[in-house]
């Protein structure tokens, strides 16, 4: 096993920040997984809570569109928050903690401190008014009395949901770039933005099967249901934490960079395959070994 005093001995400055990075590449896979898990449950119960706010609305011309807005806001603390939090505990927990698959609120307390005060009121009111802006002429609808009680309930699902994956993909970006915003704030959030970026051509597929199964007697529930499972599916689909250093090759080299000063370390003792066997052996990925090799 690799010897993480003794590679802070040798290079102090540098290695511990590897290190720190490390620790979120030891199976980053496994939490992955867990963390998209957690983004998963955390836009359902968003979605389900701004289609019961657009619902008491829906016959009000315009109505779903003012509870939209109303409920990113009012999502912080129930659902942003604790998501951030968990978020965060998944991609700092120790080895351990990932390999039992158990994270105690003390871990979530003390691994993300602060970190989830970054999305306050006023960082979530700027997605909010993008979300706005890119769901576009999607909003017409909610205006139309009678056509506003089927569009308004899904477009507050479809806006639940993505503000929700891409809060999630941004936490995820931060922690796979060694626990820093890639340049900054904003432009992390662009990047989650791309990767989760609404496609509207399946909106009216999505309103004509919403009306014909309330034509064939199909109720709001039901209709809320299938349209939640619908677009939370499709984003859940299009989004792989596991490649985000693919879509953001600056995480990839700070990964790379996380692991080079341990291989250069056990270079002195052991041949590539040995120390590519050690690396794999502690969860890191075979192609980020072969990477970080060739930049010895």
């Amino acid at each position: 096993m690799i010897d993480g005093g003794e590679l802070v001995s040798q290079n102090p400055m540098g290695a511990l920040s590897a290190l720190t990075h490390y620790q979120c590449l030891y199976h980053l896979q496994d939490r992955n997984a867990e963390a998209k898990r957690i983004i998963t449950e955390y836009a359902m119960k968003h979605a389900t809570m701004d289609v019961t706010l657009g619902l008491i609305g829906s016959w009000i011309p315009g109505a779903p569109l003012l509870f939209t807005a109303a409920s990113v806001l009012a999502a912080t603390q129930v659902i942003y928050k604790p998501m951030v939090q968990k978020l965060g505990a998944v991609y700092s927990a120790s080895p351990d903690h990932i390999t039992d698959q158990y994270i105690s609120d003390a871990t979530i307390i003390t691994a993300v401190g602060d970190f989830a005060a970054q999305f306050g009121a006023e960082f979530l009111a700027e997605i909010s008014r993008e979300i706005m802006h890119e769901v576009g002429i999607g909003m017409v609808p909610t205006f139309i009395p009678g056509i506003s009680a089927i569009a308004g309930p899904l477009l507050d699902v479809i806006i639940a949901v993505t503000v929700t994956w891409r809060i999630g993909t941004m936490t995820s970006l931060y922690f796979q770039n060694g626990e820093s915003w890639i340049g900054d704030r904003k432009t992390t959030f662009e990047h989650a933005k791309d990767i989760t970026r609404i496609y509207f051509p399946n909106l009216y597929n999505i309103f004509k099967d919403a009306i014909d199964e309330l034509s064939h007697g199909g109720n709001m529930q039901s209709v809320k249901s299938n349209i939640m499972n619908t677009v939370s599916g499709d984003i859940s689909k299009k989004v792989d934490l596991n490649k985000l250093s693919e879509e953001v090759p600056h995480i990839l080299q700070k990964q790379i960079d996380a692991i080079k000063p341990m291989m250069l370390m056990l270079r002195k003792h052991l041949n590539f395959q040995q120390i590519k066997d050690e690396l794999i052996g502690q969860g890191i990925d075979e192609k980020l070994i072969h990477l970080a090799w060739q930049q010895l």
